[in-house]
């Protein structure tokens, strides 16, 4: 037959910060309702409630005393349990337990070299685990890693290389390489600037992934396919004409989704914090279906 499950909840959330370390908590009610529609027979109905909790920190761990070398963490569990009460004919009493911990660690240091420039190597490790009264077994695990090293020089060049992979329940696996070229302009943002950042592999060097809402939904159980390990390159070039006025072109080339655009940038900033930005672009999408587009865009921020 046929269901519909309706749900109405309340999420409070607390929140605590205080320089480098951060807390919060969530505590969830909810109540609703089940209705089932028997292939044969009447329709049945029944209550439904929900209890939830979830609580979590992030922080520095260690550190030296110089500052050079600092770890930090980030953790967070949560459990949750949804009731169908006995309705005395077709739906029988039953609950559902949901629970979820996820845990991340960073590492980074810091040396500086002659000249005022820094390089800074860093790693990270995330692991999430699901349990749940559902499907897969109710259990599902991802395990993610990534290591870097980025060098910021003085004249406002910075270059970074990473290489990260992710492995999640079967024989599902992530690996990726990708890089970045940068040079920012002055503080007056006059001059020539761009963003060379090739890559190889899958899209995301990021140990937050393991941190969206759904494992499942975000990892597939299958294999990757091929064209996962095609190259890619996003590359970017202007020249800022005065601090305001900055025209600009762009290129993004990824398996058979290319992109390439001409724009320019105007940008005013107050002294008391008011910023207003407008973007206005025209870009080629080279896809199987291609199109043209120009595109303005408005952005305020106080």
């Amino acid at each position: 037959g046929e269901y519909q499950f309706e749900l109405v909840s309340v999420h409070p959330y607390f929140g605590w910060r205080e320089d480098a370390a951060e807390m919060w908590a969530s505590i969830g009610y909810g109540e609703g309702s089940l209705e089932v529609t028997p292939t044969s027979g009447a329709k049945q109905d029944s209550d439904v409630s929900m209890q939830s909790l979830a609580v979590g920190g992030s922080g520095r761990i260690t550190q030296t005393a110089d500052g050079a070398t600092e770890l930090r963490g980030k953790g967070e569990v949560s459990i949750a349990r949804i009731e169908v009460e006995d309705n005395g004919a077709f739906i029988a009493a039953a609950g559902i337990d949901v629970s979820q911990l996820k845990l991340s660690l960073e590492a980074t240091h810091t040396r500086k070299l002659r000249g005022g420039a820094s390089l800074q190597p860093s790693a990270e490790f995330g692991i999430r685990y699901d349990s749940s009264d559902g499907e897969n077994d109710g259990k599902n695990t991802g395990i993610a890693l990534r290591a870097g090293v980025k060098r910021v020089s003085t004249s406002g060049l910075t270059i970074e290389g990473n290489v990260h992979g992710l492995f999640a329940r079967g024989d599902y696996k992530e690996w990726g390489v990708d890089g970045l070229v940068r040079l920012n302009p002055g503080r007056d943002g006059q001059g020539l600037s761009f963003t060379v950042a090739p890559g190889l592999g899958d899209t995301t060097s990021e140990v937050e992934r393991l941190w969206q809402q759904d494992l499942r939904h975000s990892v597939p159980t299958s294999a990757n396919d091929a064209d996962d390990i095609a190259p890619r390159l996003r590359a970017t070039v202007g020249y800022g004409l005065t601090h305001r006025w900055q025209p600009y072109g762009e290129m993004t080339l990824a398996n058979d989704n290319n992109r390439y655009g001409l724009g320019v940038r105007w940008q005013v900033k107050q002294a008391h914090g008011v910023g207003f930005h407008l973007n206005l672009i025209g870009e080629h999408r080279a896809t199987a279906n291609a199109t043209n587009a120009i595109l303005l865009q408005g952005k305020v921020e106080f």
